[in-house]
């Protein structure tokens, strides 16, 4: 197989996922790193038919914009204790859990504002702890079936996997090259992320991950 082209192109690959798992950075506050993503396809409602998901990568607060059913499951998703921190999203964030009816007027201690910030302080200690926890863990599972990738250097030529692909002109899938190229290493992003010199036919993005 290794000496053939159309076999390189057309047969699966079996061996294991190239690159170990790399980790990101455990931020040190709240919004200073987040994800972003869309739920989309959805009923149009209000002119509207995609929610926006922004999630805190430390606290996991979460905000969805922009359906009334997005404002109730916010609310819902934030209330709860998530499994990584160990609090809620509320509490991560702002150091307080949000009260649900009972009597607003009852009386308390009131702390300081250098008693909220060291109390914060701690929050985001204990979930950045908590969080590097379960990143060790998922790395040491995911670990099991991926392999030390190759040394690229820019100039190489390598193929492209069509599995996350579309050709309108070839309907029927199971026909489909597995892989298509060779296309040349314009820069090494990363050891596991590189960027291609594509033809400007193919109209997709240029970098992408090694497997």
């Amino acid at each position: 197989m290794e000496g053939c082209n159309l076999c390189q192109r057309m047969k699966n690959r079996t061996e294991e996922v190239a690159e170990k798992l790399k980790l990101g950075e455990v931020p040190e506050k709240p919004w200073i790193h987040i994800s972003v993503g869309f739920i989309t396809k959805l009923l149009m409602v209000a002119g509207k038919d995609a929610i926006l998901v922004v999630c805190d990568r430390l606290s996991k607060m979460t905000h969805f914009i922009a359906t009334t059913e997005g404002t109730t499951a916010e609310f819902a998703v934030n209330n709860k204790i998530h499994s990584t921190t160990k609090v809620s999203l509320f509490m991560a964030n702002y150091g307080r859990e949000v009260r649900i009816g009972g009597d607003i007027r009852k009386k308390g201690k009131v702390e300081s504002a250098a008693e909220f910030v060291e109390r914060m302080k701690k929050v985001h200690e204990e979930a950045g702890v908590a969080l590097k926890k379960t990143q060790e863990e998922m790395k040491k599972y995911a670990d099991r079936s991926r392999r030390e990738t190759e040394k690229w250097k820019r100039g190489d030529r390598v193929l492209l996997s069509t599995k996350d692909l579309v050709f309108k002109e070839r309907p029927i899938r199971k026909l489909t090259e597995r892989y298509i190229g060779l296309y040349e290493i314009e820069e090494v992003v990363l050891s596991n992320i590189v960027k291609l010199q594509l033809p400007a036919l193919m109209r997709i993005h240029p970098v992408v991950n090694v497997s």
